[in-house]
């Protein structure tokens, strides 16, 4: 398990830097919808990650089994890895410029009067279906693969990766439940902050995430 959890940490927490837009979301809800809204929003992005985790653990390891060779689990790596990079450079090229880059995100306007069952709905698809969500999730369980062919610990890690990789998430919920509305301004100061610089800061950590994800795979095969 150790093993496991060493090598799937660093595309954890690359993971939960690339949830830097949900959490964006989340600290919006939270100020602008109350406690009650972000508590499902939370919920619900937490259930999607851990339906694309199991699904893809139970894929991952079916093939596995099937396939009685760890030469594919590499190439999957690798396929991840390459992935990535390739997000990270669509997120670059599609980064806002001039006037666009200074306007709010439209993002920040759908929030607006949303109920706790959309706020639910909404993070659901964000963790589980979002394209960039679903690689790097099925990076983290092919590296949990790769390292352990034990089902009951490759569960145990994976929940350990979806905690770690929502961090980001729960940390809205978790500054308003212990401070209150103390927390309201630093919150409110981090969305300016990331509504003007998110496609360079994903690109970045995406690109990074990329990196680890596709050496891994390299290594492996070789």
């Amino acid at each position: 398990m150790i093993a496991a959890l060493g090598a799937v940490l660093p595309i954890a927490v690359g993971g939960m830097l690339a949830s830097l837009p949900v959490v964006a979301m989340a600290a919006v809800l939270g100020t602008i919808a109350g406690r009650d809204v972000l508590r499902r929003f939370t919920l619900g992005w937490l259930v999607g990650m851990l339906a694309v985790g199991t699904l893809g653990l139970l894929l991952v390891d079916v093939v596995t089994f099937a396939s009685d060779s760890a030469a594919w689990l590499a190439g999957l790596r690798i396929a991840l890895g390459v992935a990535l990079i390739v997000l990270a450079a669509r997120a670059f090229l599609r980064r806002p410029r001039g006037d666009a880059a200074r306007a709010s995100p439209k993002w920040m306007t759908a929030l607006e009067g949303m109920e706790a069952g959309r706020a639910f709905r909404m993070a659901f698809l964000l963790g589980s279906v979002n394209p960039k969500n679903v690689v790097i999730v099925l990076s983290g369980v092919a590296t949990i693969v790769a390292q352990t062919g034990d089902v009951g610990t490759q569960f145990v890690v994976l929940l350990v990766f979806v905690l770690v990789t929502s961090l980001g998430v729960l940390a809205p919920l978790a500054a308003l439940t212990l401070l209150g509305d103390r927390a309201a301004r630093p919150l409110e100061r981090f969305v300016g902050w990331f509504a003007h610089n998110s496609q360079v800061v994903l690109a970045s950590v995406i690109l990074l995430l990329g990196v680890v994800v596709l050496s891994g795979g390299l290594a492996a095969l070789g």
